[in-house]
């Protein structure tokens, strides 16, 4: 049985799901800008989507049960990006990758991870890494940042630049 939070302010409600349930349930189209995504988890809205997703999960036969969690001020989920469909979402990558291989010439990626913000890591065969950011509103790409780490740990910035 799959247990989802479901996260409240004074205000409104919103129900922690995967991304990828929502594309697995069929449901990933049907889900409006009233939602929330952060990486790869999305915030249903408690009025419409997080209905919709939970008749999905009842039609698929799958059981499920809740934990609530409630702050006294606005959520932090309100600071997210509002949910995109994937048919209304930009394509942002082939930019991106032009810039990057034009920036990183010769260079390889060996892994691509999270930090602890949810933001891409890339890092590099020479050591380096670059951190994909989100714009100061977080309703879009910002800025990667080229950083490299010697051996104390000492992190230095070597360049960034605009994802468009």
């Amino acid at each position: 049985m799959t247990q989802y939070v479901f996260h409240s302010d004074p205000g409104h409600a919103w129900l922690e799901v995967k991304k990828s349930e929502l594309e697995a349930l069929g449901v990933d189209q049907e889900i409006s800008e009233c939602s929330y995504q952060y990486g790869l988890t999305v915030y249903l809205e408690e009025d419409c989507d997080a209905p919709a997703f939970l008749a999905a999960k009842g039609r698929a036969f799958e059981r499920f049960s809740f934990e609530d969690r409630h702050v006294d001020g606005d959520s932090f989920i309100r600071s997210y990006m509002p949910y995109k469909p994937p048919s209304l979402q930009e394509d942002i990558m082939p930019p991106f990758l032009d810039k990057l291989n034009k920036q990183l010439k010769g260079l390889e990626i060996v892994a691509v991870t999270y930090d602890g913000e949810n933001f891409p890591v890339i890092s590099l065969n020479d050591g380096s890494g670059l951190w994909i950011q989100s714009d100061d509103e977080r309703n879009g790409p910002g800025v990667a940042v080229h950083v490299t780490t010697d051996e104390d740990g000492n992190q230095t910035e070597l360049g960034t630049w605009q994802m468009r």
